[in-house]
């Protein structure tokens, strides 16, 4: 039935001699071709000619099928709002997962981010820096064990054993095994001994000539203090302060008589082996010095600390000095305004993880209601294809031309919908999204769907022509395999 040529529509006209359906379909296919912007294959003169010719039945079933493209036309249109529907339903959880892998990247990068600065701030930074050395409370084991690196490190000529990186030395253990650069795990613990034992006894002869005053907290003190280094950490403004409070109070408690007792305690336990660098006495954790006392008595460890203070210096994730900030990017105190949210310094890394974990947990749901959704919409769409390319088969005219661009769309925003959550679900609180997929080409019709727009098309080319339909195709099905 297909008339596609010039040649072959003067012919036809010429010939007066085609049907209703003939007829429907040139102006079916004339009215395609103009509304997609292309030259159609009629003109307005030959149209006319085609209406002329037909009369009684022919009329009839012409002007069903003119009266059907309307149908076609709007049912095309359904379906495309449809599947553009479905595909925006997808696409809305793109926003909320690239935030959430944003947000675990950030708390990836939480600890190593810089902390941005500008120069007053960096200045005050400074200063209370030098005010959390002078106030610190400081560990005599660690005192020792810091002095143990500096004494290894300037007098090495009198340890040639220890022909090794000190922090390697230091590093071994008492159930370490393995060498380091040719020292035995044995080996190292004999010069640990003797370099630990070596500090310690140096720190007593300080203590002995008044330069340095050691003095023992409570129990109930010590307590405290290990709480908040559990609780918030050792740069928490609270352990600061508490350290400044009871340094201050037992350094000035300290008597002489206290102290050169101390001192003959802790050089037996240091003689004796029952103090080393793996083993501490009970009640030498309750000994402590003041921060600004060894800054005063010039041990270097402390001095260094509290001097040299660097862009790394309170912050292992350094300072970034921010040189002429926007002013909108700065407070009244001349501090750069730091990032909000995970980023946040003042928000813990529990309040971030719950906040993934909520996140992570409505975007799921949200996920597997909008798939579910989303399927049912792409059934309905294959519901209006179905039924709108069986209109085409039967007159001969691709209506399909505009679905088939969206549907092509869809299929390749479906690809790329896939990948991502796939890659979402690497991160273990989004792994479930992983299992989320819409297989869009093993999806089937809706049969409801399907049925209402046959109904819509019998309104104009009678209730049997969908079994006409089929009837045709079988037909012609049955001629080609013959």
């Amino acid at each position: 039935m297909a008339v596609s040529t010039k040649a072959q529509v003067k012919k036809l006209l010429a010939s007066k001699n085609f049907t209703g359906k003939q007829a429907a379909h040139l102006v079916l296919k004339d009215s395609v071709e103009v509304d997609h912007g292309r030259p159609g294959i009629l003109t307005a003169t030959e149209i006319q000619r085609l209406k002329q010719n037909l009369q009684g039945r022919e009329a009839a079933i012409y002007n069903s099928w003119i009266r059907t493209y309307p149908l076609v036309d709007y049912s095309a249109k359904e379906a495309i709002i449809m599947a553009l529907e479905a595909q925006r339903r997808l696409l809305g959880l793109h926003g909320p997962i690239a935030l959430a892998l944003m947000g675990e990247l950030e708390l990836q990068q939480r600890d190593t981010m810089p902390f941005l600065v500008t120069q007053k701030q960096l200045e005050d930074i400074q200063r209370e820096h030098q005010q959390k050395a002078t106030d610190s409370l400081e560990a005599f084991t660690s005192v020792v064990e810091n002095t143990a690196s500096d004494l290894l490190e300037k007098e090495a000529e009198n340890y040639p054993e220890a022909n090794t990186e000190i922090e390697d030395l230091l590093r071994i253990t008492p159930k370490s095994t393995e060498e380091v650069q040719g020292i035995t795990p044995k080996e190292a613990r004999a010069i640990q001994a003797k370099i630990f034992k070596a500090s310690g006894l140096r720190l007593l002869k300080d203590i002995e000539a008044g330069k340095l005053t050691p003095f023992t907290i409570t129990k109930a003190e010590l307590s405290k203090r290990d709480r908040l280094i559990t609780q918030d950490g050792e740069d928490s403004q609270q352990l600061v302060a508490y350290e400044a409070e009871v340094s201050l109070k037992a350094f000035q408690k300290a008597t002489p008589e206290k102290t050169a007792a101390l001192v003959e305690r802790i050089r037996t336990a240091l003689e004796d082996g029952s103090f080393t660098f793996h083993k501490t006495p009970a009640w030498i954790d309750a000994v402590f010095f003041r921060g600004q006392n060894l800054i005063e008595a010039g041990v270097a460890y402390y001095v260094q600390w509290a001097e040299n203070f660097h862009m790394n210096a309170d912050s292992s994730s350094g300072y970034a000095l921010v040189l002429n900030p926007r002013s909108w990017n700065v407070d009244k105190n001349g501090h750069y305004e730091q990032p909000t949210g995970i980023l946040a310094r003042g928000a813990t890394k529990q309040d971030a993880v719950e906040h993934l974990d909520k996140n992570a947990k409505d975007i799921q749901e949200a996920a597997v209601k909008a798939h579910a959704l989303a399927r049912k919409q792409i059934r309905h769409v294959l519901g209006y294809m179905e039924v709108i390319e069986a209109v085409s088969d039967a007159i001969g005219v691709d209506f399909t031309e505009d679905i088939r661009n969206v549907w092509n769309a869809l299929k390749k925003a479906l690809e790329h919908h896939h990948r991502l959550l796939q890659n979402a679900s690497h991160f273990y609180r989004l792994e479930g999204l992983g299992k989320l997929k819409i297989d869009i080409e093993a999806l089937k019709p809706s049969k409801q769907m399907a049925n209402y727009i046959r109904e819509r098309m019998a309104m104009n080319l009678g209730a049997d022509w969908w079994t006409e339909v089929a009837t045709a195709l079988n037909e012609e099905l049955a001629t080609e395999h013959a």
